[in-house]
């Protein structure tokens, strides 16, 4: 099947420097779909890329939707590109993919320029780019992208990611054989991904509880947690 594939597409270019097939600029049915692609040149060479998929349709989608979500893909992008993004729409309960995004960079300036195409492109349809509600990984350039072009915007971090990212530290802290076999140290591990899931105004006061009572071992994982995720106000819980 792999093979089948391979045959009606074209291979993989060498650089970030390349042209786009006509046939993957427009739908099957002969709608223009690719919205923007955007090069940046230094010295002759090209340098940066952002290059911006949707339909006219799925933008009207987009911005007459007042919950909205981001999420990045890194090992799905090709090798000149850093991630592959998507942009989706809450409506009527339903998750709609309004624009998908290559990306050479996961920066501030990355994400600024993507969220001004995005702008542009709600003025040219008549509507407006302000959702109420985004949400997104912890990712710390794109919370402070958000912050700064969407200040109306309730910023809510994805709890998958947030647990994603206690269990790694976990095992960049060498702690993974206490998490397995130390049934206080994993309880308390718990205890700490559980915190997303209570009310904001209760947090504080919950993690003290938790870091009062956690054995020795798991210590490393509750200056980890402070210091992360209960002292910088610009990352949500």
């Amino acid at each position: 099947l792999n093979q089948a594939r391979r045959l009606t597409t074209p291979t993989l270019p060498t650089s970030i420097d390349f042209d786009i097939p006509s046939k993957y600029k427009r739908t099957t049915n002969g709608e223009r779909y690719l919205l923007t692609d955007r090069v940046q040149h230094r010295d002759g060479k090209v340098i940066n890329r952002i290059i911006l998929f949707a339909t006219d349709e799925q933008l009207r989608t987009l911005f007459t939707c007042s919950h909205i979500l981001l999420d990045g893909t890194f090992d799905s992008s090709s090798p000149h590109f850093d991630q592959i993004y998507s942009i989706h729409g809450i409506k009527n309960d339903h998750n709609f993919v309004c624009a998908i995004a290559v990306l050479g960079g996961r920066s501030g300036i990355i994400y600024k320029e993507l969220f001004s195409i995005l702008t542009q492109h709600a003025r040219r349809l008549n509507l407006q780019f302000r959702p109420s509600k985004i949400s997104s990984d912890f990712e710390p350039a794109l919370v402070k992208t958000v912050a700064d072009e969407l200040p109306n915007a309730r910023h809510v971090g994805c709890n998958f990611h947030f647990v994603k990212a206690v269990y790694r530290q976990i095992r960049q802290l060498g702690l993974t054989i206490d998490y397995r076999d130390d049934e206080a140290a994993r309880s308390t591990a718990r205890q700490l991904m559980a915190l997303a899931l209570i009310p904001v105004e209760k947090v504080e006061d919950a993690f003290e509880q938790i870091a009062s009572e956690a054995p020795h071992s798991i210590e490393p994982l509750i200056e980890y947690f402070n210091g992360y995720w209960m002292t910088k106000p610009y990352l949500i819980i």
